[in-house]
């Protein structure tokens, strides 16, 4: 087919071609502060969990200048 609107991605110029993956923008962030739960759903078994994780200080001001990179509101 030799339409002049379709482009081929193959050869040398592959690398050219291919959209970019890289996040440049993120308008939110949704953190879960930690994983404890008292809700018995039934669709869900996270309030089984016994080993206890918390977001600390230390982890989100590890990360602070990534978030204000990505515009983060």
């Amino acid at each position: 087919m030799n339409d002049p609107n379709v482009t081929c991605a193959s050869g040398p110029n592959l690398q050219a071609a291919a959209p970019s993956h890289l996040i440049h923008t993120l308008p939110i962030v949704v953190l879960y502060p930690h994983n404890r739960c008292n809700c018995r759903c039934i669709m869900c078994d996270i309030w089984r969990i016994r080993q206890v994780r918390e977001i600390t200080r230390d982890d989100l001001e590890s990360r602070i200048q990534s978030l204000l990179d990505l515009q983060v509101r």
